[in-house]
């Protein structure tokens, strides 16, 4: 959709790996919206500095990706769509328009002038646009066609990392919380613990002991799909979640990773779940307005019931009397049942609670 940002190299290299893998990527199947914007090699030079330079701190703000500085662009109306981009005589026009000359300083070389130096930068991606050229299509054509005969449309992840609803200013620079085309149900996913790579300037209310943190990220292997860091863990935070639900307008809510947490019996540790925030003080079980000061929850404090751990989450498909204590706790919490709950990295690894058209 138009809410994605698209690095025309890295797509190219990820499409051809499916290719090796003997996965079909066609336009029949693949599309990208022409409205995307486009991530260029020089956000990815200016962010990989970003991301080199937070090496080593408790946190970080950036993938290095360059995701930021596509945003900011997008948001100034400097940035170049994925239509625009796709014609090379549109992609130097806009550049040499919008004076973007000055972001391409070691991109491309020294010694030419600010036309030329914008014309090498544009023919560099002429063997990509051959190749994505096919792809082009607009989402509201596809979810016109096909959006109301009940076809699956998946968001990002993270909503916590929505610009507009996430915990603001550690956030992503996108919207997760967009979804596309028709849905007439919002299927929520959680873990039932929580995880986080990023929180430099996004609080962490519910982390668990750092030693019990370092010791399970290899177990469950928490670390970042993009940045390969560790993540940061902590236990499922119920005033979070209760507030995610209601921003994301979630219908159907799915755990996920509820055989991780049988680790914790070996560990003969308890399984903790935040059910409020002690701050100054005063107690919250529900997200309150003054939440959305970022200075807020940084003393904010967990407010955690404990549960005995369980040996097996489920047998033979059914929740044992424990993990289902912990279940039902969360449900009536939350006030949402759980129709699903994920068991492992199988397709088949899920237990059905309740059908999903009810």
């Amino acid at each position: 959709g138009p809410g994605v940002f698209i690095n025309p190299r890295k797509l190219v290299e990820e499409i051809s790996e499916l290719k090796r893998q003997g996965i079909d990527v066609s336009p029949a199947n693949y599309g990208i919206d022409a409205r995307a914007h486009v991530t260029l090699d020089y956000h990815v030079r200016d962010d990989a500095f970003s991301f080199e330079v937070q090496k080593g701190k408790a946190g970080h703000e950036s993938t290095g990706n360059g995701v930021k500085q596509t945003a900011r662009d997008k948001v100034m109306r400097v940035g170049i769509r994925f239509g625009e981009w796709l014609q090379a005589d549109c992609m130097f026009e806009i550049m040499h328009e919008k004076g973007l000359v000055s972001l391409l300083s070691g991109s491309t070389g020294t010694g030419e002038s600010a036309e030329q130096t914008i014309r090498t930068l544009v023919h560099s991606y002429d063997s990509e646009r051959e190749i994505l050229k096919p792809f082009v299509v607009q989402d509201h054509d596809i979810y016109a066609k096909h959006g109301k005969d009940g076809r699956l449309s998946e968001g990002a992840q993270g909503a916590l990392l929505d610009l507009d609803v996430g915990q603001y200013p550690g956030t992503t620079s996108s919207n997760p919380l967009l979804v596309p085309g028709y849905p007439d149900q919002r299927v929520g996913v959680i873990k039932l613990y929580t995880s986080s790579v990023g929180i430099a300037e996004r609080p962490f209310v519910a982390r668990m002991h750092p030693s019990l943190e370092s010791s399970l990220v290899e177990a469950w292997g928490e670390r970042g799909v993009t940045t390969g860091r560790d993540r940061k863990l902590g236990w499922l935070d119920l005033v979070a979640l209760r507030y995610t639900i209601q921003a994301a307008r979630v219908t159907h809510l799915v755990g996920s990773c509820g055989d991780r947490l049988d680790t914790l019996f070996s560990k003969n540790e308890k399984i903790g779940v935040v059910v409020g925030y002690n701050v100054d003080d005063k107690l919250y079980d529900q997200w309150d307005v003054s939440f959305h000061n970022r200075f807020v929850l940084r003393k904010a404090k967990p407010v955690i019931e404990w549960f005995e751990p369980w040996q097996q989450f489920h047998k033979d498909g059914i929740l044992t009397d424990e993990s289902q204590r912990f279940v039902d706790f969360v449900q009536d919490r939350i006030g949402m049942e759980f129709h699903a709950i994920g068991v492992g990295p199988g397709d088949q690894d899920e237990l059905v609670l309740r059908e999903f058209r009810d």
